[in-house]
C-alpha cells in the first residue's frame, strides 16, 4: 500500500458565541474524498461529543480552548484544536487485513474472542452509575412517502452502569426523563393503528454490552425488535474472523457471525423463517466491543438492521450511537412500512444522581411536553443528511415542520385534557351507577373484531336501550382523530362515548388488555368484569335477568 498523507483544508467555519463556538464540518476519506459516515466526534478528555451523519456532516458546540478527537473504525484517529477545524476534515484510512493473509503466531478462535469480550464488559465499560444525555430521531415511510418525524431529548440514568449484561426487564429499570419533544403530524398508514410515538427502548435494547436476552427457549430471538442473545446462545451461531482493522490506534478483530436458520411460530400459528447474522468489532488487546452490526430477516414479514458504536474516554467505553432500521412487508390494506430510529449520546455525566426522577415516556408525558424552539437551538443533534432533507420536503407539503411542531403539541395537550376528564367520568360511573345498568364496551378504532361486533349487535343494543340500559362505548385510542372518524363511519355518533387512552396502567385497571372487552355495572354497584358480547345469546340471557331484577326493585 502506498504511503498515506493526511491533508487538511484550513478554512475555519465557526461562529463565536461568548466562550462557545458552533462547529460545522464534514469528515471525508483522505484517499477517495468520499464522506466518512458515523465517525465519532468527541471533546478531548471530556465525555461530550456527537457523531457524523451518513454523509459525514456534524455540528455541535465547544469552547474555543477545546481540542476535538475524531475516530472511526478503519481510520487513524485525529485530534484538532477547535481553531483548526475546517469545512472539511480528512481522515487517513487503514485497510482491513483479511485473516487469510495476516500472519498469526496462533490463529485466534473467533468464538473465544467474542466470549472474552462479554467477560470483559465490566472491565472495559463504565461500571459505576452515570447519566447519558441523548438525542432521539425517528421517522417512517410508506413505500417511498415519508409520514412523520419525531425528535426528542432524553436523559437516561444507569444506576448500575455496565456491570453486567441483563435482560429486557433490566432495561426498563434504567431511569429516563424526557426534556424536549418535537414531532410532525402522522400522515402514515399506521396512524390509524395508534402508531407508537416513541420507540426508544427498541433501539436502545441493541446495546449488546448492556442487554442480552435471557430466555431459555432453544432458538428464541424476539422478532419485533429486542436485544441480542449472542452471549447466552453462542452454540446457535457460527463465528468467523474476517480480518484485522484499526480503531484509535488499536488493532480490532472483525468477526462475522451467523445463526442457524430456524422457524419462529407466532401465537396465531403462522410459522416464519428467521435468519440472524451480523458483525462485531472487538479490540485485540483488551477485548472491548467497539461496534456491533445486526441483520435480522423474517421471511415475507420484515427485516431489521442495527448498528451500535461505542466511544472510549479514559480507558472506559460507553454507548455513542445506535441506529435501528426496520422494513416491513405490506398487507392488503397497508403499504410496506419502513422505520428509522437512532440515538446519539452527546454527553455522559459520571456519578450517582439520587435526585434523578424516573419518568416513563407515556402518552401523558408526551402530550404535556410543549415545543420549545429555543431549546433546540443549543442542543446537540445529528445533522440532517440529504435523505432527511427530502423527508422534510415530504412532510412540509401543507405546512412547515415548525408550524406542525407547535400545532401538534397544542393539539395533543388538549386531547390529553379531554382524555383525563373521560378517565374520571368512567371511574365515576363505575363507582356510582345511580341505580342504572351500564353495559360498557371497550374498543379501538383499529380493532376489526370490535367494529364487527357493532354491526352484529346493532338491533340488540337498540332494543335494550329502550328498556333503560345505558350503553357506553369506551375507546382505548391514544389519539382522537381516528376515534372520531370511526364513530361517524359506523353510526355511533349519537351513542355515549368516552376515550381513556392506551396507557398500560389504565388498561390493566379495567382488564381491557384484549379488546373487544365488556363489563357490566349493576344498579347496586356490583361489577361483572368479563361480560358476554352483545351479539351473543349469553348477553341476552344476562341482560334479561338483570332487567327483571331491576324492575322488581323499582
Amino acid at each position: 500500500m502506498k504511503p498515506l498523507l493526511t491533508v487538511f483544508l484550513i478554512s475555519l467555519s465557526t461562529i463565536v458565541l461568548a466562550q462557545q463556538t458552533a462547529i460545522d464540518s464534514k469528515i471525508i476519506d483522505q484517499e477517495t474524498l468520499y464522506p466518512v459516515p458515523y465517525a465519532t466526534v468527541q471533546i478531548k478528555n471530556f465525555l461530550t461529543g456527537t457523531v457524523a451523519n451518513e454523509n459525514g456532516d456534524f455540528s455541535f458546540m465547544a469552547d474555543q480552548a477545546d481540542s476535538i478527537k475524531i475516530s472511526c473504525i478503519g481510520y487513524e484517529s485525529l485530534i484538532l484544536a477547535v481553531s483548526d477545524i475546517a469545512d472539511s476534515i480528512s481522515l487517513q484510512p487503514k485497510a482491513i487485513i483479511l485473516s487469510d493473509v495476516y500472519v498469526f503466531d496462533k490463529m485466534p478462535n473467533a468464538k473465544n474472542i467474542v466470549r472474552k469480550a462479554f467477560k470483559s464488559i465490566k472491565k472495559n465499560f463504565i461500571s459505576d452509575p452515570f447519566t447519558m444525555k441523548t438525542f432521539y430521531r425517528h421517522y417512517c415511510k410508506d413505500d417511498s412517502i415519508y409520514g412523520r418525524l419525531i425528535e426528542a431529548a432524553v436523559d437516561v440514568y444507569k444506576p448500575k452502569g455496565y456491570k453486567k449484561t441483563s435482560d429486557f426487564e433490566e432495561l426498563n429499570r434504567d431511569k429516563r426523563k424526557l426534556h424536549q419533544l418535537r414531532r410532525s403530524f402522522d400522515q402514515s398508514a399506521l396512524a390509524q393503528f395508534n402508531h407508537v410515538p416513541i420507540a426508544y427502548d427498541r433501539v436502545l435494547s441493541y446495546d449488546l454490552a448492556a442487554y442480552q436476552d435471557m430466555d431459555d427457549e432453544e432458538h428464541f430471538l424476539p422478532i419485533f425488535g429486542s436485544q441480542s442473545n449472542l452471549k447466552r446462545k453462542m452454540k446457535e451461531y457460527s463465528f468467523k474472523l474476517k480480518g484485522i482493522s484499526n480503531y484509535d490506534g488499536h488493532e480490532v478483530y472483525v468477526i462475522d457471525y451467523t445463526s442457524k436458520k430456524w422457524e419462529e411460530t407466532l401465537s396465531t400459528g403462522i410459522k416464519l423463517n428467521v435468519t440472524h447474522k451480523g458483525q462485531l468489532h472487538i479490540r485485540s488487546d483488551n477485548y472491548a466491543f467497539i461496534k456491533s452490526e445486526t441483520f435480522l430477516e423474517v421471511q415475507n414479514f420484515q427485516t431489521i438492521k442495527t448498528t451500535v458504536t461505542y466511544q472510549e474516554s479514559n480507558g472506559q467505553y460507553y454507548l455513542a450511537h445506535a441506529v435501528y432500521e426496520q422494513q416491513s412487508h405490506g398487507r392488503k390494506t397497508i403499504p410496506p412500512h419502513n422505520a428509522h430510529i437512532e440515538i446519539l449520546v452527546n454527553q455522559v455525566k459520571l456519578g450517582k444522581d439520587k435526585a434523578f426522577k424516573d419518568e416513563p415516556m407515556t402518552e401523558k408525558v408526551l402530550a404535556e411536553t410543549r415545543y420549545d424552539p429555543q431549546f433546540w437551538k443549543n442542543y446537540t443533534v445529528i445533522v440532517e443528511n440529504p435523505l432527511e432533507k427530502r423527508i422534510r420536503e415530504h412532510l412540509e407539503r401543507n405546512e412547515t415542520l415548525t408550524e406542525q411542531y407547535v400545532e401538534k403539541a397544542e393539539k395533543e395537550g388538549k386531547s390529553w385534557e379531554m382524555l383525563a376528564n373521560d378517565q374520571k367520568a368512567l371511574e365515576d360511573i363505575i363507582n356510582n351507577p345511580n341505580g342504572k345498568i351500564y353495559y360498557i364496551d371497550f374498543w379501538a378504532s383499529w380493532c376489526a373484531p370490535c367494529i364487527s361486533e357493532f354491526i352484529k349487535s346493532n338491533k340488540t343494543v337498540e332494543k335494550y336501550k329502550l328498556e333503560g340500559v345505558e350503553f357506553l362505548y369506551v375507546s382505548i385510542d391514544a389519539g382522537s382523530d381516528n376515534w372520531s372518524i370511526m364513530k361517524e363511519r359506523y353510526g355511533l355518533s349519537n351513542e355515549k362515548h368516552l376515550r381513556i387512552g392506551n396507557e398500560e396502567e389504565i388498561i390493566k385497571k379495567y382488564e381491557a388488555t384484549s379488546i373487544p372487552h365488556y363489563i357490566m355495572v349493576l344498579p347496586n354497584g356490583s361489577l361483572l368484569k368479563d361480560a358476554p358480547r352483545p351479539s351473543s345469546i349469553e348477553f341476552v340471557e344476562l341482560i334479561e335477568r338483570e332487567i327483571r331484577k331491576w324492575n322488581k326493585s323499582n
